[in-house]
């Protein structure tokens, strides 16, 4: 009956702490900044995927300045999705110095976006995750698509996991992204 009662309590504390729901998380990020290529890439994103993403939306935080840097500027790249079936995205996103951005989706090879998101720094589109994480949570399709971005010195460019709702309350990655800062 203790063991049932302690479980309930961790539970219960995750719940109530959201720093605690994606502390997990920084240790797993170590070494971002030394991927090199694909194989190095693509391990690193399986290993900080989320799996109750819903749970981190609710306790995600304002970005840190550090965050903040990293994705000013303008970015172009592409979901690719864990389904092969599915044809990658291409995404453009900007995001000016004094606080304006702007990210869109596009099915690729499309000219008119079917997705597209605005606002600034301060808002729900651009949050980090609590919990020390290094990650930016990016919303990319209203409420129902989000990025967990990383900055990547060693790659020189953004690089994450692409999430899609399901249901009421939960996420599943989709896939994943990089993006490449452009003029």
């Amino acid at each position: 009956m203790r063991c049932v009662g302690f479980l309930y309590t961790t539970r219960l504390a995750k719940l109530l702490d959201p720093a605690s729901s994606t502390a997990w998380l920084a240790p797993r990020e170590k070494g971002v900044d030394e991927l090199l290529n694909d194989t190095q890439v693509k391990e690193f994103l399986e290993k900080v995927k989320v799996d109750e993403l819903f749970k981190d939306i609710g306790s995600a935080k304002k970005m840190t300045s550090e965050q903040t840097q990293a994705v000013i500027g303008k970015f172009n790249g592409q979901v690719i999705f864990d389904d092969p079936k599915i044809p990658p995205r291409d995404v453009g996103m900007r995001l000016d110095q004094d606080g304006p951005m702007d990210i869109k989706m596009f099915k690729q090879g499309a000219r008119e976006a079917f997705s597209h998101a605005s606002g600034s720094t301060g808002d729900k589109n651009f949050q980090g995750f609590s919990g020390g994480s290094q990650a930016i949570l990016v919303n990319v399709y209203g409420d129902d698509g989000y990025l967990q971005l990383y900055p990547s010195k060693g790659l020189g460019y953004l690089i994450g996991n692409y999430y899609e709702r399901k249901g009421l309350t939960s996420f599943q990655r989709a896939g994943t992204i990089s993006l490449h800062r452009s003029r």
